[in-house]
């Protein structure tokens, strides 16, 4: 299978078991589209982010103290 159809298949499961979670409609064609997989997706992108600079040990990210 291509890598572009693949990678459909699994953000279109990730997208539903999110919207399970959250009891958030789930439409298929909205994929890439709707404000809340936005939303969503941003949130996943920056909590994979992070967790790779907080794996690496990087000495230079100083989190805020409030």
């Amino acid at each position: 299978m291509k890598y572009e159809v693949k990678k459909i298949f699994e953000d279109l499961e990730a997208w539903l078991d999110h919207c399970r979670e959250e009891l958030i409609e789930f439409n298929p064609a909205d994929l890439y589209k709707s404000k809340a997989y936005k939303d969503w997706k941003n949130k996943q992108d920056f909590l994979a982010r992070k967790a790779r600079r907080e794996s690496k040990g990087n000495s230079n990210y100083r989190p805020s103290s409030t």
